[in-house]
């Protein structure tokens, strides 16, 4: 028996909730594998380097979803076989994903850096998702007379007890010494400073350096694409905001760059089932972008293969903070790619500036945020669902509010 060394972990619950009965739907699946990454993908703390995301595995949910239904008690064949690591949850109660997720992700508090273990009498369930080289994962779930019992399975195996699941981003202890010469790091260590002459890469409105201003690169911005019936926003919206980046760096005509979406589609397991941005660029951090018209966007995933040419490498992405502020000091340099929640007003957008009903907490579609209207306080955005959709392809969204939920993770931009 091989889990003896791992965090493995039978949780019993009781909520009152409102739910489902039997196996996971596809759209539970989705939210737990958005949710999950979005814990990679802005963890606390941050991670040194950042961690790439993980895939659905569907061997193992299918494995495990067998074990499940059999009602048996304790761990599956793989968890015993020591293949992946695992843990369960068990309650009485009505199914809610959403109430599951939150009490998964309320245990982060749980977990010490310094003695590299859960705080004593307490349990961490969060940290199997946020373990650095984990690559994929899978749960399943059944009801066993009136108690629903949730596993998940990670691989490859951990976390391990005295190993930190990532490494910890330094945080600086007094404050560094300003710098005149921008870097592509992730994060800005030092605030604005008061100094005029600051040298910054350019930007539409180089006269203000603090505070909100307008910016717009939509003149830089290639053609709007359009995505179809796959489930691939979060390949579009990195594509998207890699060419337009590439155009403001090199001076090309926008209407001439045009990346491939197929090639990432056939090489991110995820494939039409939604994903993060993150993995794009992991999936091609080595061999760069290659041209759409070597690989044409079919809508369905085929053989990976990355060796079509001219290619156009890159050197890694940056996050960005959770802010308004934030937001707008990343445009300054070109658009964003961010994660946001579309519910059916903004599906059915014409034209005007928008603003769902009421507030969100997830997310469920990746965009590239492409300017700031300071007059109107309102975000452009361009989308991946064609030109005959919202402002020829674009929707203005208020900044007044976070409704749709921009800020709820970090949004990221590409480094060339």
């Amino acid at each position: 028996m091989k889990i003896n060394y791992l965090l493995s972990i039978v949780i019993i619950l009781t909520i009152a909730l409102t739910g489902a009965n039997g196996e996971l739907t596809s759209t539970e699946r989705m939210k737990i594998l958005n949710e999950m990454n979005w814990w990679r993908f802005d963890p606390t703390p941050l991670s040194n380097p950042p961690m790439g995301a993980m895939s659905w595995n569907s061997t193992y949910a299918n494995q495990l979803q067998e074990f499940v239904d059999k009602c048996a008690n304790g761990y599956s064949p793989n968890a015993l076989a020591g293949n992946v690591s695992e843990y369960v949850i068990s309650y009485k109660g009505d199914w809610n994903v959403t109430v599951v997720l939150n009490y998964i992700l309320s245990t982060k508090v749980n977990y010490n850096f310094t003695t590299k273990s859960c705080n004593p009498g307490t349990v961490c369930l969060h940290s199997y998702a946020v373990v650095s080289k984990m690559k994929s994962f899978a749960c399943a779930l059944n009801k066993c007379n009136d108690t629903y019992r949730f596993y998940c399975n990670f691989d490859p195996v951990g976390p391990y007890r005295g190993v930190n699941p990532y490494e910890p981003k330094p945080v600086p202890t007094k404050s560094p010494v300003p710098t005149t010469t921008p870097t592509p790091t992730p994060t800005k260590t030092t605030p604005p400073t008061p100094t005029p002459t600051k040298t910054t890469p350019p930007t539409p409105a180089p006269t203000q350096t603090t505070g909100p201003i307008s910016i717009n690169w939509r003149a830089q911005s290639t053609p709007v694409r359009n995505q179809g019936q796959c489930g691939s926003c979060y390949i579009f919206s990195a594509i998207a905001g890699a060419e337009t980046r590439y155009v403001i760096k090199t001076g090309a005509d926008p209407n001439t760059v045009d990346f491939s979406e197929q090639e990432c589609l056939n090489c991110i397991s995820n494939g039409c089932n939604g994903g993060w941005y993150t993995m794009v660029f992991d999936a091609l951090k080595n061999e760069g972008f290659g041209p759409e018209s070597a690989t044409p966007y079919t809508q369905v995933q085929t053989t990976c293969v990355k060796t079509a040419q001219p290619r156009v490498p890159f050197a890694g992405y940056t996050t960005t903070g959770r802010s308004k502020e934030k937001l707008i000091e990343s445009l300054k340099t070109g658009p964003v790619t961010i994660a946001l929640w579309v519910d059916e007003g903004w599906q059915n957008y014409r034209s005007g500036i928008y603003s769902c009903a009421q507030q969100n907490n997830w997310v469920n579609h990746g965009v590239l945020l492409t300017g700031y209207d300071l007059a109107t306080n309102s975000w452009l955005i361009k989308n991946s669902w064609g030109t005959s959709w919202g402002e020829g392809g674009y929707i203005r969204m208020t900044a007044n509010n976070d409704n749709c939920n921009i800020y709820g993770s970090s949004a990221l931009y590409v480094n060339y």
